[in-house]
């Protein structure tokens, strides 16, 4: 899997998290940020960190900010091998509507991995537990994405997971949580990378990128036209929009300036078309949006919401020739 690329500040959060974890420590935010002053660039906020990787008030590492920083843990074997029964379960009886810890433990092979290092074990040692599959049930759902419902196990954990259509779907579509993060961050080099260090300064740290952008303008080279359109719209509504043909210079490296745009920028408007469905650096562009946590505008082109990807048909959507709106509700309070 591709190594995700996080900005050292957003890094230095998460690991300090999950080794308060492993050592079951209690987590205030105002007290890490605290013990973190020096490490962490000021005016520091967990919110900067994509919701998919923290929960709560950003002092909860999730599985998938566990499988960012630490892949091999033995909380990702077991989410995997988890993972692994419930589509096993649901292989065997399609029609199950709920899966308690019992099932899983039936389905669940030695977990090998757990122990490479230990010594004078046997591989059946390796196995998992009742309360860590109750557990494991809980963490994938704080995910949102694989099942959502199921009761209680006690203090800590759930006893039984809940299936429905979208959860049967999702655990044949996530087989993993390194795949997981592998769809959910198709470019991880790209869409969450560092931001851009201040040319102006000999600081190692990162520069935090302060939002200056009103939108930026997501859009195939083909639609130019129309992206003309809506740039000078937005511009005469007193926006402030980045548009790659506009925006960039010669000479400007043209990821690098993608990417500065992107952490700029407060929202997105996607020019969606067939030819932009089809174009990977579109793709990219929204993705990252997406990974940053930015509000993401589709609007519709000589296309359909039903042709759009599943990510993407959540949003609110608006056609082309009904931008006028769109302007209006974003910048009448200004």
């Amino acid at each position: 899997m591709a190594r995700i690329e996080l900005p050292e500040s957003q890094r230095i959060w998460l690991e300090s998290l999950y080794s308060k974890m492993n050592r079951g420590d209690a987590v205030d935010k105002r007290s890490l940020l605290v013990e973190l002053r020096g490490k962490l660039p000021k005016g520091f906020d967990p919110a900067e960190i994509h919701s998919k990787l923290l929960r709560g008030q950003g002092t909860t590492i999730t599985l998938l900010g566990i499988g960012v920083i630490d892949p091999a843990s033995d909380l990702i074997v077991m989410a995997n091998a988890v993972m692994e029964s419930v589509r096993a379960i649901l292989t065997e009886n399609p029609k199950k509507q709920e899966i308690d810890v019992h099932d899983v433990l039936r389905h669940t092979t030695p977990l090998k991995g757990r122990a490479e290092n230990a010594e004078n074990m046997e591989a059946e040692d390796f196995g998992i537990t009742e309360i860590e599959v109750a557990d494991i049930f809980e963490r994938l759902s704080f995910l949102g994405i694989l099942h959502s419902g199921g009761t209680n196990y006690g203090p800590k954990g759930w006893r039984s997971i809940m299936i429905d259509e979208d959860t049967f779907n999702n655990y044949f579509k996530y087989e993993s949580i390194e795949q997981m993060l592998e769809i959910l961050f198709p470019n991880p080099s790209i869409l969450i990378s560092r931001p851009p260090v201040s040319k102006t300064t000999a600081s190692s740290e990162p520069a935090e990128i302060p939002v200056t952008m009103d939108v930026f303008l997501s859009y195939s080279s083909q639609d130019i036209e129309e992206a003309r359109q809506l740039s000078k719209a937005i511009k005469r509504a007193g926006g402030k929009v980045f548009m790659a043909e506009k925006s960039l210079i010669p000479g400007d490296e043209f990821a690098e300036e993608i990417k500065q745009a992107l952490w700029a920028a407060r929202e997105l408007w996607l020019l969606v078309s067939p030819n932009s469905l089809k174009s990977e650096w579109v793709i990219s562009e929204w993705g990252a949006a997406w990974v940053l946590g930015r509000r993401i505008v589709p609007i519709l082109l000589r296309c359909e919401s039903t042709q759009l990807s599943e990510r993407l048909r959540s949003r609110q959507c608006i056609d082309f020739h009904k931008y006028a709106q769109l302007i209006k509700s974003t910048f009448q309070k200004r």
